[in-house]
């Protein structure tokens, strides 16, 4: 749930500098979106618009990126004017950024939207190549994105980081053609947040409702639970993302993976790789769940915040 206020954020500062509304219609806006999204196809519409999305999204990050090199003087103008730890992936500390990294990592392993999308492949081949093509998109993605974020602290340093972006767009390309690639690219957000509700949706569902309430669920009755969860799952995530709580939209990704990292990675690789240990119980799962979480809030609230607290949080996991 809180990697959604953070594509919300995003959505938001999006349609902000787009339409020049105010919060609250904004706001409404996203919602909408993402709601009407997962209603009129879910998963499968991911699957059916993903890849002419995911080109012209990953065109246009391209494209800023290189607009943002060429004009700023390429990347070795950029090391004159910023400070160094911009240009190394340990520039806020070892542990923190190795931490933040690694969080990561283990948190997409654990995430069950991530599993779902790969299971919701035709076939395996298609699985395959899907999580290979994301890998190596995510990384060309996020390279033209810091481009445009040096280039926008250097030359319009009192912007608000997350309207980064979108005020490159606006203020350096046509606004049929900015139009487009922002556009683009909140389509992105909108399915990222769609599927992250979705994901929820599936767990509340069948691994909560089913299980405990009611076994013998008919479907009808299946999806009004599953809608009814999406539709507070969106307005909880747009109202917090919008609050400005975490201000930086990469907390929100960086909390919310750490926590799944530290709550399941343990127990996913005990269940994967020793399905017969004794250690393979409903109790030792609930009790290294509870152990990473707890540790993790425990040791951000009264040692340190940061990345290490990952591995604080697998310790007691």
């Amino acid at each position: 749930f809180l990697t959604i206020p953070g594509q919300a954020a995003s959505a938001i500062t999006l349609l902000t500098v787009l339409l020049h509304w105010p919060a609250a219609p904004v706001f409404l806006l996203v919602s909408l979106l993402v709601i009407a999204y997962v209603f009129m196809g879910g998963a499968i519409s991911a699957g059916v618009a993903g890849f002419a999305k995911l080109l012209i999204s990953f065109t246009a990050l391209l494209v800023f990126g290189a607009v943002a090199l060429s004009i700023g003087g390429g990347f070795a103008a950029f090391q004159t004017q910023l400070p160094a730890k911009y240009f190394s992936l340990f520039g806020n500390g070892f542990w923190k950024d190795i931490g933040n990294g690694l969080g990561i990592a283990f948190g997409v392993l654990t995430t069950q939207v991530y599993v779902q999308a790969v299971l919701c492949g035709r076939d395996v081949r298609q699985s395959r190549i899907g999580t290979i093509v994301a890998g190596v998109g995510t990384t060309v993605f996020g390279l033209g994105g810091v481009a445009v974020g040096m280039f926008m602290k250097i030359h319009e340093p009192n912007i608000n980081p997350a309207q980064a972006l979108p005020l490159f767009a606006a203020h350096y390309f046509s606004p049929v053609l900015s139009g487009i690639m922002l556009g683009a690219i909140l389509i992105t957000v909108i399915t990222c947040a769609g599927g992250l509700a979705l994901g929820i949706a599936t767990m509340v569902t069948r691994d909560l409702y089913q299980h405990y309430i009611r076994p013998q669920l008919q479907d009808r009755e299946g999806i009004v639970v599953a809608r009814t969860t999406i539709v507070v799952m969106v307005v909880l995530g747009v109202l917090i993302g919008g609050s400005d709580v975490l201000k930086l939209i990469i907390n929100y990704s960086f909390l919310a993976l750490a926590f799944r990292a530290d709550a399941m990675l343990v127990p996913v690789l005990v269940a994967v790789i020793g399905p017969r240990l004794r250690l393979n119980t409903a109790g030792a799962g609930v009790g290294a769940l509870v152990g990473g979480i707890i540790t993790n809030i425990g040791w951000n609230l009264m040692v340190s915040q940061g990345g290490a607290v990952v591995f604080i949080g697998l310790a007691g996991s």
